[in-house]
């Protein structure tokens, strides 16, 4: 019932009783320096509410369409946990929940994903107003993490618009001269 991950921390499968009372604890163990940080380590608890997260989900769409109005978005990626979907379970009384979120509050934006075992993404905190987050990345659970395609704000007074040949290769040779390849 252990799991190694490649960080060689053995992470314990969640027991029956905690996954029938929707509580999570887990816990870690690893080398002598990662059990010596846990000393004296506060715990936290949780307790997954279904109606919570529908909750948390709107509220974090609302939030999301306040923080891009006027925005052009292309579309969108969403990573969900595949205890959110796709089909309506214990928890989350509506098929494909986050999606259809999704879909709800913006209607025209195209959205495709995958429900999966363990989302990839900056820390999800609960309470926050800024939806956009950055950096910090870490495997969590239970959680939907969405990537949007935006288009840029261009600034004319900055940008170069003459793109004839030789301001290309100019501005390419310059690139490449640098080591800067990220064209």
């Amino acid at each position: 019932s252990e799991v190694m991950d490649l960080n060689f921390y053995f992470i314990d499968r969640q027991n029956d009783i905690s996954r029938s009372l929707n509580a999570f604890l887990f816990m870690v163990r690893g080398s002598p320096d990662t059990e010596k940080a846990l000393t004296d380590a506060n715990i936290d608890f949780f307790d997954i509410d279904g109606a919570a997260c529908m909750q948390d989900m709107e509220v974090s769409i609302r939030h999301l369409k306040e923080q891009t109005h006027g925005e052009q978005l292309l579309g969108a990626v969403m990573f969900s946990c595949s205890a959110r979907g796709p089909t309506a379970g214990n928890l989350l009384s509506v098929d494909m929940a986050d999606a259809t979120s999704f879909a709800n509050g913006f209607p025209n934006v195209p959205c495709l994903g995958f429900y999966a075992g363990g989302e990839i993404g900056p820390v999800a905190r609960a309470g926050r107003q800024d939806v956009f987050r950055s950096g910090n990345a870490t495997l969590q659970g239970f959680t939907a993490v969405f990537a949007l395609f935006i288009v840029p704000e261009i600034d004319l007074g900055t940008m170069i618009l003459d793109d004839r040949r030789e301001n290309v290769e100019a501005f390419l040779r310059g690139r490449l001269a640098t080591g800067i390849h990220d064209i």
